[in-house]
């Protein structure tokens, strides 16, 4: 008979090393890149998400009938950048840690079977950068919105990505001679193991972009993508896995010419 993991909520409460309150991470100004004559900084800004996780688990004989993992909350996120450049330079989404907290255990049972739950929350920025001659460029931008998140395995998978996603800005200010593409993502993981395995990972990835042209022509834009992967993998049971968008959002914050 299958067995279900009743109700199991845990709530993630980031802990950062740089300064943080009740899910809420400050991000003090950093260094992303640093390369000759590339500097890429994040100014200042926050990442928060503080969410209740629910997870059902229901086993049959040697596979898994139904597994849901579920992630709701509020996530803000604002993120200050400024870029100087004075030649041509390349990068593709380079990743700079930032920072991860501690990990958290919740106990449960699935039938007679006591599973250990744990779950921790992990920051990450992912930067791309193109510049071609020399520049300098700053820009304040943030989101947010209240969030549903995850994904419903019963004979296959069915993605949940509920948001309303609303931004503000300030900026951009331009100094620019040439061509510029950039682009920086605020990456924040919930990893979730069960048995001390590595189980979903559900992402929820704030960014800021902006783009200018030989012409002058420029613009800047502001998103929020969500994703989940990783895999279910319970002692006696087949594995499940899934790699997934569950939603991409965007809005142009400004355009215009220099």
């Amino acid at each position: 008979m299958p067995a279900a993991l009743d109700e199991l909520r845990a709530r993630s409460d980031a802990q950062a090393g740089l300064d943080w309150s009740g899910g809420r991470v400050e991000i003090s100004p950093t260094t992303l890149v640093s390369s000759r004559g590339l500097h890429l900084d994040l100014t200042g800004g926050h990442f928060a998400f503080d969410p209740s996780l629910d997870l059902d688990v229901d086993l049959g004989w040697w596979s898994i009938d139904r597994f849901e993992v579920m992630a709701s909350g509020t996530m803000d996120a604002e993120l200050g950048l400024r870029l100087a450049s004075d030649g041509d330079y390349e990068l593709v989404d380079r990743s700079v840690p930032l920072w991860e907290s501690p990990r958290y255990a919740w106990y449960g049972w699935i039938g007679p079977v006591p599973v250990v739950v744990v779950s921790r929350m992990q920051l990450d920025a992912t930067v791309s950068v193109s510049t071609h001659g020399p520049s300098s460029v700053s820009v304040s931008a943030g989101t947010g919105s209240s969030v549903r998140i995850g994904a419903i395995y019963e004979d296959g998978w069915e993605l949940v990505g509920e948001h309303e996603f609303t931004f503000r800005h300030r900026g951009p200010e331009f100094v620019l001679d040439t061509e510029l593409d950039a682009r920086v993502a605020l990456d924040g993981t919930l990893k979730v193991e069960l048995y001390g395995v590595v189980g979903p990972q559900l992402q929820l990835s704030p960014w800021a972009r902006l783009d200018a042209d030989a012409m002058g022509r420029w613009s800047a834009d502001v998103g929020v993508d969500g994703r989940m992967g990783g895999a279910i993998s319970l002692p006696w049971y087949d594995d499940i896995s899934l790699d997934a968008e569950l939603f991409a959002w965007s809005e142009r914050l400004a355009e215009g010419q220099l």
